[in-house]
């Protein structure tokens, strides 16, 4: 005797030969032993004069709940012009609406409690709603224009993907660019490391944002050409694509090294500090007065 049942979902047929602790197992238990009940059933169907024999002679009797008939699980293609699938389907959407069926149609199991709440769902919606939240968060930020003109992917895992191949110093150095906050003298002005905001090598009309140093400033031409036009060309013009790009990194950094600006820029930074410092030393203390008696 054949019995045939229609799934949609490899996933799931693939799980009913899986006998592993897994999330929503109780749930497969479930299945196989409605599957074993059936073939009790049907097993006191094909054999009831026999059971009926040996419990007259008070002859112990043993339902079998194996190999009764042949149970078989075939798997059809999802939304296709398949009555049964199609009402499934939507029986399963109506069900994740919170709408259930009559508790006379439902199997014993779920008669008379819900489901349990499965864990790994919960985190599931957890992190969405979380990522949406941040995302929502993000997009007010101040920095978010910012940003956003140069990696529309954010808030992502792309800029630690972008990072993972480079040491400490590169990445930090790639941060740096992204947000602004790099030792051009445009940033360093502004929390007071440098004198002046302008390029030094611009005649000081010119600050020296990350735009001006990578795209613009003539001093770095030759090193511009060489490392970035070559080797991306029309690409090279494109701030957002050097600094979120990994096909443009290498030769970033590349120009970077080459052009030495952040390591003049660092020892401009360490001398004024220098000198701040120094000037605080030679600053005169004012005595303190002593009380007369």
């Amino acid at each position: 005797m054949n019995r045939v049942v229609i799934c949609d979902s490899q996933a799931t047929i693939r799980a009913l030969r899986n006998q592993k602790p897994h999330p929503a197992h109780y749930l497969l238990d479930h299945v196989h032993t409605a599957a074993e009940k059936l073939h009790v059933k049907q097993d006191r169907i094909a054999r009831a004069s026999e059971r009926r024999a040996a419990l007259r002679r008070g002859n112990p009797w043993t339902d079998r709940s194996r190999r009764v008939i042949d149970l078989q699980i075939h798997w059809t293609p999802g939304h296709v012009d398949f009555g049964p699938n199609e009402r499934a389907d939507e029986i399963a959407k109506s069900a994740a609406q919170g709408s259930s069926s009559p508790p006379s149609t439902l199997p014993v199991y779920l008669r008379h409690k819900a489901l349990p709440i499965s864990i790994p769902a919960l985190r599931q919606e957890h992190l969405a709603n979380l990522q949406k939240r941040w995302k929502q968060r993000w997009k007010k930020s101040p920095r978010y224009p910012v940003i956003h003109a140069i990696d529309k992917s954010l808030p992502s895992r792309k800029f630690l993907k972008l990072v993972a191949s480079l040491d400490r110093r590169q990445s930090a150095l790639i941060a740096q660019l992204r947000t602004g906050h790099s030792p051009l003298n445009q940033h360093l002005f502004r929390i007071h490391r440098s004198e002046t905001p302008s390029c030094p090598h611009c005649q000081g009309i010119t600050p020296e944002t990350v735009r001006h140093f990578l795209l613009v400033c003539p001093h770095y031409q030759f090193e511009r050409h060489h490392h970035l036009r070559r080797n991306l060309r029309r690409k090279a013009e494109s701030l957002s694509h050097l600094l979120s790009s990994p096909d443009a990194l290498k030769h970033l950094l590349r120009f970077i090294h080459a052009t030495k600006r952040f390591k003049s820029a660092a020892e401009t930074v360490r001398h004024l500090a220098a000198e701040r410092a120094q000037q605080r030393q030679n600053r005169p203390q004012h005595p303190t007065h002593q009380p007369t008696i």
